[in-house]
């Protein structure tokens, strides 16, 4: 049995993969967003308001964790997640995870698919 608990917010691990100086390596990592829960109808009007990613990831990014500077020092909590809403590949990557996550994709891309 499924034990349904309603939760405000949920964490997802968000990958990236970044252009680097060499476009036949990009920089691939991840980190770990903290989303706000939304209902069927808050999604739903959300996604009816048409908001870019920066002012979307503005209403529903709550926190970040994992994301460093480039010498490997940790960049500050409330900065981290500035950077993912200011930076295109960040931030473009952490709305998918957060469509995925809540859509059910991500756990669906994980599973085997018994018609496989």
């Amino acid at each position: 049995m499924l034990k349904f608990v309603k939760t405000d917010t949920f964490r997802a691990n968000v990958n990236v993969c970044l252009p680097g100086s060499d476009p036949q390596k990009p920089v691939e990592g991840s980190f770990v967003a903290t989303y706000r829960h939304f209902d069927r109808a808050g999604f739903e009007a959300l996604v009816d308001e048409q908001l870019g990613d920066a002012a979307f990831l503005g209403r529903v990014l709550v926190a970040v964790d994992g994301i460093g500077d480039d010498s490997g020092n940790a960049i500050a909590p409330e900065a981290q997640r500035e950077l993912v809403i200011s930076d295109i590949a960040l931030g473009a990557a952490a709305v998918r995870a957060f469509v995925e996550n809540l859509s059910g994709a991500a756990a669906k891309n994980a599973k085997p698919s018994r018609a496989r």
